[in-house]
C-alpha cells in the first residue's frame, strides 16, 4: 500500500496494486509475493505497508484488494503457469558500460543519464505494444527482429562483430549517440567513432560531440516530413558515408543542416543511428520506422495502457493494463477475459488501474 523510506510516502490508489501485479505477471512472473504480511510493532519498517495493518482486522481496503487478487490468480494460474513471453525486440544494457560512462570525463554532463535514456526508449516501444527484453551484451540476438543500443559507450570483444553479423543477416538495429567510443579497458577506439568496425555497419562517423548547457537546446528536422523534435544534452556531428540516408538534420547552431539521425542498409538489414538526445516524439519516429523495417507488429494503444503477451503451444494470453486514473476504451482481441470471466468482442473499457487477460486459442 505504501513505502516508508521515500521522501514522500503516498498511498497506492485503489486498484493500483492489482494493476502492478498484473504488469509483473504479464512480463512473465509466475508468482506475486508481498512484503510484508503484518506491519511490525517496532523497528525502522513499522510503518511500511503490509497486508494486515496494526489494527489486525480484515476490514481494510488493502486486505480486500489482496484477497481479490488472490482469488483471481487462483483461477488464472490454471491457464498461464508455464507460458512465456516471446519478445521480438531486445534492448542492450551492460553494467560495465554504465560504470565506464559514469567515470568518463569530457562529456561535460555529470549525470550521463543512461538509465533514463533506456527508460525513455523502452517507454516508446511499450507505447507501440511491442514486447521488449532487456538483455546483456552476451545474449543471443538472433531470436530478435530489432535490437536497441542506448549509449553503448563501451564495446566488449566480439560484440561489434555480433552486431555486424546480425544486421548483415537481416536484423534491424537502432543505436544512439556515444556508441563505440572505448574498448573493455576504456581505451578509445582509433580510426573514428563508432569504433570496433561499427562505422561500416551504421554508415556514419561521429566526428565531434557537442554537449549543451542546461537550458540550451537544438532541434531535429525530419527531411521527408518536416517533423521537428527538441534536443538537449548531446549533439554528435555526423558524417554520413555514401549511400547512407539522412533521416533528420539539426536546425540550429553552426551544424544546422547536418545529419542528426541516419539510416543505413547493411547487407540484408537496417542500421539507424540517433546522434542527439531527442524528445519522446523524436525517439518514437525513429523506433517506428525501425519497427516497420523489422516487420514487428505495432498496436495503437491509448496513452498509459500497456500490452503484453504470454504464449504456450495452444494459446496466447493478451494482457492490457490501464496504468492511469482515467477510464479508457481499448481495442482488444475477441475472446474470454480470464479476469472478469466475460466474453469480449474486439473492444472493452478499462476502468482506472484495471486489467484484462484475453485468451486466444491457437489451432
Amino acid at each position: 500500500s505504501q513505502q516508508n523510506w521515500q521522501k514522500y510516502n503516498s498511498l497506492k490508489r485503489p486498484g493500483q496494486m492489482r494493476a502492478q501485479s498484473y504488469q509483473t505477471l504479464a512480463h512473465g512472473a509466475d508468482t506475486i509475493q508481498f512484503f510484508q504480511l503484518r506491519r511490525s510493532v517496532g523497528g525502522c519498517e513499522k510503518f511500511h505497508g503490509a497486508v494486515i495493518a496494526h489494527a489486525g482486522t480484515e476490514n481494510t481496503r488493502v486486505f480486500r484488494e489482496v484477497s481479490q487478487l488472490g482469488e483471481e490468480l487462483a483461477r488464472l494460474g490454471r491457464d498461464i503457469l508455464g507460458t512465456e513471453n516471446r519478445a521480438e525486440v531486445a534492448m542492450i544494457f551492460d553494467w560495465d558500460n554504465r560504470w565506464a560512462l559514469d567515470d568518463a570525463w569530457g562529456m561535460q554532463i555529470k549525470q550521463k543519464n543512461l538509465r533514463e535514456t533506456c527508460c525513455q526508449l523502452y517507454a516508446q516501444l511499450n507505447h507501440c505494444g511491442v514486447e521488449t527484453d532487456v538483455v546483456g551484451v552476451d545474449a543471443d540476438l538472433n531470436r530478435y527482429k530489432l535490437v536497441v543500443l542506448p549509449m553503448l559507450f563501451m564495446t566488449k570483444p566480439g560484440f561489434a562483430q555480433k552486431i555486424r553479423e546480425y544486421v548483415e543477416n537481416g536484423g534491424t538495429v537502432v543505436a544512439t549517440y556515444l556508441l563505440g567510443y572505448v574498448d573493455e579497458s576504456t581505451l578509445c577506439w582509433l580510426g573514428g567513432f563508432p569504433g570496433d568496425g561499427l562505422r561500416e555497419v551504421f554508415g556514419v562517423t561521429a566526428s565531434e560531440l557537442d554537449t549543451l548547457y542546461p537550458g540550451e537546446g537544438n532541434r531535429a528536422i525530419w527531411v521527408k516530413s518536416s517533423q521537428q523534435s527538441s534536443i538537449k544534452d548531446y549533439c554528435e556531428l555526423l558524417q554520413p558515408a555514401e549511400g547512407t540516408e539522412v533521416v533528420a538534420v539539426y536546425g540550429q547552431d553552426f551544424y544546422s543542416g547536418h545529419a542528426a539521425v541516419t539510416h543505413h542498409v547493411f547487407g540484408k538489414g537496417h542500421a539507424y543511428y540517433i546522434g542527439a538526445r531527442l524528445d519522446d516524439a523524436g525517439n518514437a519516429a525513429v523506433l517506428r520506422a525501425a519497427l516497420a523495417d523489422a516487420k514487428v507488429h505495432l498496436r495503437d494503444l491509448p496513452q498509459g495502457v500497456e500490452y503484453h503477451c504470454r504464449e504456450s503451444e495452444n494459446a496466447r494470453y493478451h494482457f492490457y493494463i490501464n496504468t492511469t486514473q482515467s477510464a479508457v476504451k481499448v481495442q482488444v482481441e475477441s475472446g474470454a477475459d480470464l479476469l472478469s470471466g466475460k466474453n469480449v468482442l474486439g473492444s472493452m473499457e478499462l476502468k482506472p488501474y484495471d486489467a484484462c487477460a484475453i485468451e486466444e486459442k491457437v489451432k
